[in-house]
């Protein structure tokens, strides 16, 4: 009986950290020393997004994590879309928009970064990573001292 219930026990707990990985995918609980803080979803996160830019930019299924590790601060930005193919054809709209000529972002370009295809750029006291990971876009805000670090700390949790 002893053996049955710790069997269940570690076949529930199993259970549980393979559901709670899944539900997480995009999210991990810390980033290096960042703590996640804050997660909204849903109409909230739209919301936010569209406020952010004064318009209605965003489209429906979002997420945003907010991190701190004192006084600093990081946020993932979550869109998540039909298909890959629809994600990317939202990125290539969005690294157009936020071009140095069109935006408050400057020094921004594609580089390939921990074997992903990234826009990275600078603005608003901020280090920016938007690129595509399955059928997700992704705005990462990092400070800027560290930033490659933390994106590949990031990039190898999505791994």
């Amino acid at each position: 009986m002893r053996a049955r219930q710790i069997l269940l026990v570690g076949l529930s707990s199993i259970f549980f950290i393979l559901c709670a990985k899944n539900e997480d995918k995009y999210i991990p609980q810390a980033i290096k020393e960042f703590t996640l803080v804050k997660k909204i979803d849903g109409e909230e996160a739209r919301e936010f997004i569209n406020r952010l830019h004064l318009n209605q930019v965003a489209p429906q299924n979002n997420e945003i994590a907010f991190y701190k590790s004192g006084h600093k601060e990081m946020t993932l930005y979550l869109t998540h879309y039909q298909s890959r193919s629809l994600a990317e054809e939202d990125w290539q709209r969005m690294v157009k928009k936020i071009s140095p000529e069109n935006s408050v972002f400057i020094g921004g370009e594609v580089i390939e970064l921990d074997g992903r295809q990234v826009y990275r750029c600078y603005g608003m006291g901020q280090t920016h990573f938007v690129f595509v990971d399955e059928n997700v876009l992704i705005w990462f805000s990092t400070p800027t001292v560290g930033s490659d670090d933390w994106f590949r700390a990031y990039s190898s949790f999505l791994n």
